[in-house]
C-alpha cells in the first residue's frame, strides 16, 4: 500500500479531503457522523523526519483547530516511513497512530494503540492493503459494530410472522385483526391500544415482509451507525407507533374500516431521521446525499399512492415523527457539547 491508495480508499469510503493543508508530507481526511467529527492524519515521514515527539503532538492539535464544529472531533494518524523503530521510538507517548513500514510494506500496530478506528481496519484489509499486523491480537480488535439492533428487529419480525403462519393465513385480514393488526373498531370498543405497537411486527404475506426488512436492513444499518442503539430503536419504536396513531386518526375520519399492519411507518420514522442527519452533516453521508434521499422518499410515497391497498397515512406520518424524532436527538447532542 502506498500513500495514494490510502486517499483513494477514503475518499471512496465517504472521507473528504482537506485541500487547504499545504505541505506536502500531510495529508488531512474527515468524515461527519450525527455527533462526532472523524479525522484521519496521514503523514510521509520518509519526506519529513521532523514531525515527532513534541512536533507531532502539536500538529495534532494543530489540525484539530482547523475543524469549527460543536461535535467531538476523533483524531487518528496513519504515518508512512521505512525507519520504523526511529519513528516509534519517539511516538512512544503519543496516542492513536498506526505506522506503515514502507520498506517491508506491513501494517505495524503496536499494543498500546488502537486496533480500529470506526472500520478503517476493515477498508484496507478489504482492499487487501493490510498485509501483516503486529503487537495487536486479532480477537481483541474493535469490529466495525454490527447494526445489533436492526438485526434483532429483523428477527423479531420474522419470528412473529412465523408465529402467526403457524396459527393461520397472514393474507387474511380477519385473521390479522384478531391477533393484534391495528382496526379502528377493536381500539375504540375494546380499549386495546397495545395494537399501536404490535401491529408494527405483523406482515400479510412473505413479500410483505421480505419487501420491509431489506428496507429495514438496508436503512436501518446507516442510521443505527450514526445515531447509535438506543436512539435507533426509540426511533424505530416512536415513529412506528406514531404512524399508526396517524392511520387511526386518518380512518377513524373516513368510511373505510381497515385492518392495518406493518413495519413500513417505523421504516419511514428511519428514513425521516436519516434525513435529518444528512442535513446536519451538510447533506452528505457517506454515499448518501440530501438530493437522493429526497428522490428516495418522494419515490416511496408515490409508489405507495399508486397502491389501492398501501396505508399511505402510515407512511406520511412515520415520516413527520422521524424528523421529529430526528432533531429532537440533533439538538440534544448540541446541547451536550456545549455542556462540555
Amino acid at each position: 500500500m502506498n500513500i495514494l491508495q490510502l486517499k483513494s480508499i477514503l475518499v471512496n469510503n465517504g472521507y473528504e479531503y482537506v485541500e487547504e493543508i499545504k505541505p506536502k508530507e500531510i495529508s488531512v481526511f474527515y468524515q461527519g457522523l450525527m455527533d462526532k467529527e472523524l479525522v484521519i492524519l496521514v503523514l510521509n515521514l520518509d519526506m519529513d523526519t521532523n514531525l515527532l515527539g513534541e512536533n507531532f503532538t502539536k500538529l495534532q492539535k494543530n489540525i484539530k483547530s482547523i475543524f469549527q464544529t460543536e461535535k467531538e472531533i476523533q483524531l487518528f494518524s496513519v504515518i508512512f516511513t521505512s525507519e520504523v523503530k526511529r519513528v516509534h521510538d519517539n511516538l512512544c507517548d503519543c496516542e492513536n497512530y498506526w505506522i506503515y513500514d514502507t520498506q517491508n510494506k506491513k501494517t505495524i500496530i503496536y499494543e498500546n494503540q488502537p486496533a480500529n478506528f470506526y472500520g478503517l481496519y476493515e477498508l484496507l484489509e478489504n482492499d487487501h492493503n493490510m498485509e501483516n499486523i503486529y503487537g495487536a491480537e486479532k480477537r481483541d480488535r474493535k469490529k466495525y459494530k454490527k447494526p445489533i439492533v436492526t438485526i434483532g428487529l429483523i428477527v423479531l419480525n420474522i419470528i412473529f410472522f412465523t408465529l402467526l403462519e403457524l396459527l393461520g393465513c397472514t393474507e387474511d385480514s380477519s385473521f390479522m385483526a384478531h391477533y393484534g393488526a391495528l382496526f379502528v373498531p377493536y381500539v375504540l370498543e375494546g380499549n386495546q391500544y397495545f395494537r399501536f405497537i404490535t401491529s408494527m411486527f405483523m406482515h400479510f404475506g412473505i413479500n410483505h415482509l421480505f419487501n420491509n426488512m431489506i428496507m429495514l436492513f438496508c436503512l436501518g444499518e446507516i442510521l443505527e451507525k450514526q445515531i447509535g442503539k438506543v436512539s435507533f430503536l426509540t426511533v424505530y419504536l416512536l415513529s412506528g407507533i406514531g404512524a399508526n396513531i396517524i392511520s387511526f386518526w386518518y380512518y377513524l375520519k373516513g368510511d373505510e374500516l381497515v385492518v392495518s399492519a406493518g413495519a413500513s411507518g417505523a421504516i419511514f420514522g428511519i428514513l425521516g431521521s436519516l434525513l435529518v442527519v444528512v442535513v446536519m452533516n451538510k447533506g452528505k453521508l457517506e454515499s448518501i446525499t440530501t438530493l437522493r434521499l429526497i428522490f428516495m422518499i418522494c419515490l416511496s410515497l408515490y409508489l405507495g399512492y399508486r397502491d389501492i391497498n398501501t396505508n399511505n397515512a402510515a407512511h406520511i406520518g412515520g415520516l413527520l415523527f422521524g424528523i421529529i424524532l430526528g432533531i429532537i436527538l440533533s439538538m440534544i447532542i448540541v446541547f451536550k457539547r456545549k455542556k462540555k
